[in-house]
């Protein structure tokens, strides 16, 4: 049995889905405001390599470790199965619409809003936290308080400022996870980026958000999705 063929074919296997149009992934917006992803390749499925598998698996994985993890540790929040999905409507987020966006919170519900016609950011966090982890003195019942994301890169590096190529998914999970808190008082949630170095060795990074950033992120997302929505016709 050739093992690492396995999972080259797991990471591969034959799938008829199709991105809709309107609909752009957090983890994906740095690569399409880079270029990377263009309109015509948007709809494209590419081939994992051997590195993109082992990749995803070592991710995986980690993840997996850290949810276990939480859960014995009695931590209060979401992940795993009961991981959060939020849709951020972004379709009047220009100076004409007054800046104004909409959150949905479909993590528990079978059935999505019918947003077909709307420009929309999905948006995961790994782990959202209801009982406090970092930070102290706080009352807020059932709202989320600390926000995680876990990068797991092969070669992990120290930082004085978290990478830009991670600013725009943390900025779509504090945006989503701000949204229904009540205590926007205190700038809650508070979002981290964690950086794996080991199983054991995973260093934490404050996220600080930025509404000039979130304004322009906006505005190419939402010229991308014109161009998208040129190509699908």
């Amino acid at each position: 049995m050739d093992i690492k063929q396995l999972f080259i074919n797991h990471f591969n296997r034959p799938s008829d889905y199709v991105p809709p149009v309107g609909r752009y992934s957090a983890s994906n917006i740095h690569y399409i405001m880079q270029g990377w992803v263009t309109p015509e390749s948007f709809f494209s499925k590419s081939v994992i390599d051997e590195d993109g598998v082992r990749r995803m698996h070592r991710g995986m994985c980690y993840e997996d470790g850290l949810s276990k993890l939480f859960d014995k540790s009695g931590l209060q929040g979401y992940w795993g199965e009961h991981q959060r999905k939020y849709l951020i409507d972004i379709t009047n987020m220009n100076e004409e619409g007054g800046w104004k966006y909409k959150v949905y919170d479909v993590s528990d519900k079978k059935q999505e809003p019918d947003l077909k016609d709307r420009v929309v950011l999905v948006c995961k966090p790994d782990y959202c936290f209801t009982k406090t982890v970092f930070t102290e003195n706080v009352v807020c019942s059932n709202a989320i308080i600390d926000v995680i994301e876990l990068k797991c890169p092969e070669e992990p590096k120290y930082f004085d400022d978290i990478p830009d190529k991670y600013k725009p998914q943390l900025e779509c999970e504090y945006r989503a996870t701000s949204f229904f808190n009540p205590d926007k008082t205190n700038g809650l949630p508070n979002v981290y980026l964690a950086i794996a170095h080991s199983p054991i060795d995973i260093f934490t990074y404050k996220f600080k958000s930025s509404e000039i950033k979130w304004r322009n992120m906006c505005t190419k997302m939402l010229a991308f999705d014109k161009e998208v929505r040129k190509v699908s016709r």
